[in-house]
């Protein structure tokens, strides 16, 4: 028959918990059937002399066993540290307690979201924004007006939004002042800067301005639009703080867009420009006109057609006396170069000053004979290609020659060692 072993069972368990600065944590364990309870935080055992032990009786005359241990911040080496309690009894039982979390307590002091000045309507409603510092366990947050605080309630005029701002309903004359949001935990409380909640009454709508033009394919239905403008301050969103729309618009027809322009809207036609083009070829003319009522002319005011660009006259070209022409404005020719050995002429040239130019700009002649007997003569110089032929002919020849001889040196030599060897 095995032994009776009597388990322990606790009253009491520990609890977890945040801890911050100078201020410990106590954590607390009571059990009954029981002779002795040991904490273990972060995996290691507490020492007996950290643990405050005492002993009560109940109404029913059982003992309880209570162990008491504190906690600061220096003993706890990671932002989350958990603890339990483990019980014996006295017939070898035992009982681990639940597990408590030890979380190390923090706040900000920069809001994430401040209030500001916001602008208001009588009797509608109003928003001011905050979201509080980061901090371990989250804040609380509570708002004051005047440094007085507000009183929140879901079914009054100010309530608190899921994200911590502050909703007022049917705003009032006396809502007007300063608010000021306060964010609260184990670590510290800080305020924000105070925001001014200005009222102001409901003016409304500007009268509606005058609808705009019709719009749309002409001949068809079309639409136009007219506007009017709130007269209230803007929400915090810079949308109107007034009730209804502010842009309407309605059907209209579309007038028929007809050609009203006769030739009573222009001026005369000009005369045709000149022939532009490539002589001897089929070129272009202009000639335009002006409109005389801008917003009814709707016909053309440039025409052009097609034309014959005259050809030109070489006798007439080579004479130096006409600096003009049809074709653009020419400077004086040039005197006559010195005769080119090279093909027996002299050139003479001329510049374009106004186009387009279209004549010759350079002029050639053939030289007198005597000018060219020395430079025709074929004895009397030798070309150019003939002095390199001859050139290279002669010394390919000695480079030839010079590896013939080289290649006889040292056949030579070799016969001769070949006898030695063999003697």
């Amino acid at each position: 028959m095995q032994p009776f072993v009597e388990q322990p069972q606790f009253l009491l368990e520990p609890k977890s918990s945040f801890l911050f600065e100078n201020l410990p944590v106590k954590l607390e364990c009571k059990a009954i059937r029981t002779r002795q309870i040991f904490f273990n935080c972060d995996n290691k055992w507490v020492p007996e002399h950290e643990h405050m032990k005492s002993i009560e009786t109940n109404d029913k005359g059982n003992v309880i066993i209570i162990t008491i241990i504190q906690l600061k911040a220096e003993q706890v080496e990671s932002n989350t540290y958990k603890c339990f309690c483990q019980a014996w009894s006295a017939t070898g039982g035992t009982l681990k307690s639940r597990t408590a979390t030890i979380e190390l307590a923090y706040l900000d002091k920069i809001f994430e979201w401040e209030p500001l000045r916001t602008d208001s309507i009588i009797n509608k409603s109003a928003e001011l924004r905050c979201r509080p510092p980061s901090g371990n366990p989250y804040p609380k947050v509570t708002w004051l007006k005047d440094n007085q605080l507000v009183e929140i309630n879901r079914n009054g005029r100010f309530i608190l939004s899921n994200e911590n701002s502050l909703l007022i309903a049917q705003v009032k004359k006396s809502d007007a002042g300063n608010y000021t949001c306060v964010a609260t935990n184990i670590a510290g409380t800080y305020s924000s800067e105070p925001a001014e909640l200005i009222v102001h009454d409901d003016r409304g709508w500007s009268e509606w301005q005058a609808f705009s033009e019709c719009k749309g394919i002409p001949c068809s239905i079309g639409r136009q639009r007219r506007m009017r403008t709130c007269l209230n301050p803007p929400t915090i969103t810079n949308k109107p703080s007034c009730d209804g729309d502010q842009i309407q618009e309605r059907e209209c027809s579309v007038s028929c867009q007809k050609d009203f322009s006769t030739d009573t809207d222009f001026s005369e036609w000009s005369p045709w420009s000149n022939c532009i083009g490539i002589p001897c070829r089929i070129g272009k003319q202009q000639r335009i006109r002006t409109c005389l009522k801008q917003s009814l002319c709707h016909d053309k005011q440039i025409q052009e057609q097609d034309c014959f660009v005259p050809c030109l006259n070489k006798n007439l070209s080579s004479l130096a006396l006409p600096r003009t022409s049809l074709n653009g404005i020419y400077s004086n020719w040039t005197n006559w170069s010195a005769c080119r050995s090279s093909d027996c002429t002299s050139i003479r040239t001329r510049k374009c000053l106004e186009e387009p130019c279209l004549d010759y700009l350079i002029e050639s002649r053939p030289c007198k004979e005597n000018s060219c007997s020395n430079t025709n003569n074929p004895g009397s110089q030798v070309s150019a290609l003939n002095v390199i032929i001859y050139s290279s002919t002669g010394f390919g020849a000695l480079m030839f020659l010079l590896l013939a001889i080289l290649f006889v040196i040292i056949y030579c030599r070799r016969r001769q060692r070949i006898t030695r060897k063999k003697d």
